[in-house]
């Protein structure tokens, strides 16, 4: 299944955000990441990595985008 690691998570009441400021490393699916900081913005359902990104994504499991407009 899924999972998440981290040594400290900190909630921030205001605004709403989890924070993983001393890093994280996660699976979701086939995909996996490690990061330096991690946030996860609650209201929004926004993840933001930074510092030291490491991304495994299988592409497999992303959604296929929507065709491109056609001109006229």
């Amino acid at each position: 299944g899924d999972w998440l690691r981290a040594s400290r998570g900190v909630y921030l009441t205001q605004p709403a955000v989890l924070d993983f400021p001393e890093g994280a490393e996660f699976r979701m699916g086939r995909n996996r990441a490690r990061v330096a900081r991690l946030r996860y913005y609650v209201r929004q359902d926004v993840v933001e990595m930074s510092g030291g990104v490491d991304v495994l994504l299988d592409v497999r499991e992303l959604p296929t985008p929507p065709p491109a407009p056609q001109g006229p």
